[in-house]
């Protein structure tokens, strides 16, 4: 009988923030078994700012002179509180099931330890639970350094550990369920007309994050291009449906979505283009045309056009620009490789 198939589900803390979402998470993982695929869950601390284990609620509670491996400590827990009430809920469902935490699990990292990046990952002990019929579930956005000491992630850092482990076990792609049902060429906050964007390649995945789009880390997308692993992103909600795929393919020279930053009552708004490749001026002419305001700084680069407006100006501009660029036909968007695979 052929092996079972490895697979890595990581989920965000928006779906781990409910008994209702566990159960789902249980389905899933029971139905990938069924079909003969081994997962192993990574996952983020619990729900948003205010929620009782969310990051930025436990941050709250440190007091900024309590020694860095306090921080570290108090940092992860609501990680390592999020694997354990998954993995319960998995046993409560009949499935055999181990909560990790980032060192555990072989997550070996070098840099500071509150900003931390993923060295490599040893598989050993994960190999050794998955040949025991263990299903992991892994504490994100954590490892140790060389020393043994725990270390954090950057923000998002949850993201590579799921496909960092992806790609020390081979894995045959990696899930990562988060609140909205994949990768947009906005953020939907801001822009009610935002569609999701079905495919994109490495490349262009890894320009999106890096310039700000925060559904995927730039991290996670460097692990997985380097062992070939194709990217799932998608909503616990609508797992079946609509998604975001990425994978192997030459990056297109077509606008793939807007990001923006906001300081201090400016913000700095991006379109971001899949290929490394200066914006003529004609185009540059044509989006500042389209904006309903002359109180901006424009600054090109290399796939990429940064507009600085005024904070007040954010969202008309957002609206403005993506109705020029992306609200036309889909099929402009589709992937050459995902074409080829028949979507």
């Amino acid at each position: 009988m052929k092996p079972l198939r490895r697979r890595v589900l990581k989920f965000g803390g928006t779906s781990l923030d409910s008994e209702e979402k566990h159960r789902q998470i249980a389905a899933l993982v029971r139905k990938a078994l069924l079909d003969r695929i081994h997962p192993l869950l990574v996952v983020s601390a619990p729900g948003r700012r205010g929620a009782p284990y969310a990051t930025d609620t436990l941050l709250q509670f440190i007091h900024r002179d309590l020694p860095e491996a306090n921080h570290v400590l108090g940092t992860s827990l609501g990680e390592i509180i999020s694997s354990l009430q998954v993995a319960s809920s998995l046993r409560e469902n009949g499935i055999r099931s181990i909560a990790l935490t980032g060192k555990e699990a072989g997550i070996q990292t070098v840099g500071s330890c509150k900003n931390a990046v993923i060295r490599q990952v040893d598989p050993s002990y994960l190999n050794t639970l998955l040949q025991e019929g263990w299903v992991p579930v892994i504490a994100g956005f954590q490892g140790a350094d060389s020393y043994g000491t725990r270390t954090l992630l950057s923000r998002g850092g949850s993201d590579a550990t799921a496909t960092a482990i992806a790609a020390a076990l081979a894995a045959d792609r990696v899930e990562i369920y988060t609140d909205v049902p994949g990768i947009m060429t906005a953020d939907p906050r801001r822009v009610q007309q935002a569609r999701i964007i079905p495919s994109l390649v490495y490349e262009e995945a890894h320009r999106l994050a890096s310039r700000g789009a925060k559904v995927i880390h730039p991290e996670a997308v460097r692990w997985a291009a380097s062992r070939s692993i194709p990217l799932h992103i998608m909503s616990l909600q609508t797992a079946s449906a609509d998604k975001t795929l990425i994978m192997e393919g030459a990056p297109r020279f077509i606008p793939l979505g807007l990001t923006y930053r906001e300081e201090k009552g400016w913000s700095t708004m991006t379109v971001v283009y899949g290929a490394s490749q200066p914006v003529s001026a004609e185009t540059i002419r044509t989006i500042v045309d389209a904006v309903p305001s002359r109180n901006l700084e424009i600054r090109q680069g290399e796939g990429s056009i940064d507009i600085r407006i005024p904070s007040v100006l954010l969202s008309s501009v957002l609206c403005s620009i993506h109705q020029l660029l992306f609200e036309r036909e889909e099929e402009k968007y589709v992937s050459p490789a995902m074409a080829e695979k028949g979507g």
